[in-house]
């Protein structure tokens, strides 16, 4: 009995020792060391939608901010030695068995760039991002391009700003959320999130943005200080950039009509303030919005001579698809009510983590073993959270239905031929900005597991990131 009081109160003492205290600060270095491994171990154009991002992230280094649009193709001109290794690394996206060499990836360190000799290149897709997504690869990648580096080095040098940005972005998180650490750093260390966060994406920028904003939201529900001129010009930005990136998670900022007034300073300062942040997301998102529809081409629109073998679906047409679900709303039930029960099984695995162009699975033990750490950090014991009144969980509720049916009519509108049922696909990584509010709600249940010491969760994002580094040498490389 003594013994196991002893153990007890070592445990207790771990919890809030000083590891706790410095979890944001080694969450940042396990973040960046991982994920400049993952970068570099990582092959090629094997990231989600990598090499169509890559692509747009070369323009906007070379300060073509806009996607052109010329002889019914969608796109920009890339130097002919990029397009080239992006083809060669290509056939290997949904390979059963790749066995990629690492002769291979030697080789195609030394192409050189000739940037002299171009060609257009298409990518309908991320054409129609907002360049703010593309921020972390403008850190290496124009000074790369301009010194003349051969440009798998550059596509290195681009995933080296994701992960950096990302890192900072932890450091961020955690260091604003002494109550939501745990969770937060358990939901940072999945292994879709290290994949994803390791490569060339705008996605690293609205989850970085998702998630300091929730922090932020956070902090100020539990200790609600008056929001500084800094701070409110940040909500602004994070607004901007959530918008601009995927307008789908605009939604998110309505979190901010739940803090109290005397966050704002009283009233009248509330409402400037959170008219400057409409008005600031809402002109973004309109101009954006514009530029995006006069890019927008479908299948059937596009260059014959170019369609196939695009991320195009045959018989997609948003202007389409959208009047015919106006004409029968009804059938939006369905569409939704589909997508979320039929996908239910995909996006929960995937969400742990799917690697590769989404083929790339994890073993499904280590994903029953995810989501019950996921589980108990929701659950954890923790003193000083915020306490939600039913009011605000109603309002989290609501905002966090919406972005899930807007993600949902998303994909169906951009993706699925006109009149399809529902949507066949919904990555996880999709979710990545929105299920932390999810369990932020789920951690307001009057449960309590034991805490968790802060060295668990050190111990637990290695195995993360080692089952992670295992699953892709194993899957590209041949073990």
């Amino acid at each position: 009995m003594i013994r196991l009081k002893k153990i007890l109160n070592g445990w207790n003492a771990l919890s809030n020792g000083s590891l706790g205290q410095k979890l944001p600060i080694r969450a940042f270095y396990i973040s960046l060391i991982s994920g400049l491994i993952l970068a570099c171990v990582i092959p090629p154009f094997q990231a989600p939608d990598e090499v169509n991002h890559f692509y747009k992230a070369w323009q906007i280094s070379e300060g073509q901010f806009l996607t052109l649009k010329e002889n019914q193709r969608v796109g920009g001109y890339i130097p002919h030695s990029v397009d080239s290794l992006a083809h060669y690394f290509s056939q290997y996206r949904f390979a059963p068995q790749p066995d990629i060499s690492a002769q291979e990836i030697l080789s195609a360190l030394q192409l050189p760039l000739k940037p002299e000799v171009r060609s257009f290149r298409d990518y309908p897709n991320t054409g129609m991002y907002n360049p703010v997504g593309y921020l972390p690869q403008l850190l290496f990648m124009p000074v790369m391009i301009q010194l003349e580096c051969p440009p798998l080095w550059i596509l290195y040098a681009g995933r080296i700003g994701s992960v950096i940005v990302w890192s900072l972005s932890v450091w961020i998180c955690l260091g604003w959320l002494p109550a939501y650490r745990v969770l937060f750093a358990l939901l940072a260390f999945l292994p879709m999130s290290l994949f994803v966060h390791a490569s060339v994406s705008a996605d690293v920028v609205l989850n970085a943005s998702a998630f300091i904003l929730l922090a932020l939201f956070l902090r100020k529900k539990q200790n609600p200080q008056t929001v500084t001129k800094i701070e409110a010009w940040a909500l602004g930005g994070i607004g901007m950039v959530l918008a601009s990136v995927k307008l789908v998670y605009a939604p998110l900022l309505l979190l901010l009509a739940l803090l109290p007034v005397s966050v704002w300073g009283g009233s009248s300062r509330r409402w400037v303030v959170g008219s400057l942040i409409l008005l600031m997301t809402l002109s973004l998102m309109l101009f954006w919005t514009r530029q995006s529809g006069a890019v927008y081409t479908p299948y059937e629109h596009y260059h014959p001579d170019y369609r196939n073998g695009l991320d195009l679906t045959p018989g997609a047409h948003m202007p389409q698809q959208l009047e015919r679900l106006l004409q029968a709303p009804m059938e939006i039930v369905g569409v939704i009510w589909k997508s979320t029960v039929v996908n239910a099984p995909s996006y929960a695995i995937s969400y742990i983590g799917r690697l590769g162009w989404n083929i790339v699975s994890l073993p499904i033990g280590f994903i029953i073993l995810a989501w019950m750490m996921l589980a108990v950090g929701i659950l954890e014991r923790r003193e000083n959270y915020p306490s939600f009144r039913w009011k605000d969980l109603t309002c989290m509720a609501g905002i966090f239905l919406s972005i899930w049916v807007l993600i949902i009519l998303s994909q169906y509108l951009t993706w699925e031929q006109v009149g399809a049922e529902r949507v066949m696909l919904l990555q996880g990584r999709y979710y990545i900005p929105l299920f932390p509010l999810l369990w932020v709600m789920l951690s307001a249940l009057p449960i309590r597991i034991v805490k968790i010491p802060g060295y668990c969760v050190i111990l637990w994002s290695w195995i993360c990131i080692g089952v992670t580094l295992g699953t892709v040498m194993i899957w590209y490389y041949g073990g």
